[in-house]
């Protein structure tokens, strides 16, 4: 969210419709690496897995730090969501 200089969504948001951007998620990783491929004619790749964690535990049980983190990220959250509901980034 800081690539607009201010820690707001909207300002990010603005910042993102404003240039060309191409932004991506790790849960979409596959999909992202060939539309960069597409964009700029490079061949496709497939990246390895490693360190892949299955079935891991949570960090932190504690609903306070939870709440916490999620308050201080909330602006994260709301641009993840956006980027990852919305395929033209």
């Amino acid at each position: 969210r800081y690539l607009s200089g201010e820690e707001t969504f909207e300002s990010a948001l603005q910042v993102m419709r404003s240039r060309r951007f191409i932004v991506g998620t790790f849960e979409q990783l596959e999909p992202w690496i060939a539309l960069i491929a597409d964009t700029f004619g490079w061949p496709h790749r497939v990246l390895p897995h490693r360190n892949r964690v299955v079935d891991a535990p949570p960090h932190t049980d504690d609903p306070k730090l939870i709440d916490l983190l999620r308050k201080h990220n909330s602006e994260d959250q709301r641009l993840y969501d956006h980027v990852s509901s919305d395929t033209q980034y």
